[in-house]
């Protein structure tokens, strides 16, 4: 199997599968710049080939469908994590309802240990 190669113009310390991208025998790396610079600019100019092609001239290396295949990774991605908030704020709201349902009942003492206080 040939080498794989590591993409210099973006090499950083901080990489997680989310900003890795295996291209055949090629590794693509994403800095977190790189990313808001997609971002921001296709919420600028919207999401077109003339988008990605103006990118592409600012980012070295990365050509109109790499940036426009990384936007969508990216799109995809804040929707997952979009989710997965609304979920979690779901689960403490359905707890804090169940809590004020149930409320915790005072310990009753045993007359040799002071009963256990309410938190």
């Amino acid at each position: 199997l040939p080498p794989l190669q590591m993409s210099n113009t973006s090499v950083h310390t901080e990489l997680d599968a989310r900003n890795v991208v295996k291209l055949g025998d090629t590794i693509l790396t994403w800095t977190k710049e790189e990313d808001r610079q997609i971002l921001k600019t296709c919420q600028m100019i919207h999401p077109r080939s003339k988008a990605f092609a103006a990118l592409a001239r600012t980012l070295p290396g990365r050509s109109a469908k790499l940036i426009k295949d990384r936007h969508e990774t990216l799109l995809e991605l804040m929707k997952k994590a979009t989710k997965r908030k609304a979920k979690q704020l779901e689960k403490r709201q359905k707890q804090d309802s169940d809590d004020k349902r149930h409320p915790e009942q005072p310990a009753i003492s045993d007359g040799l240990n002071p009963p256990h206080t309410r938190q």
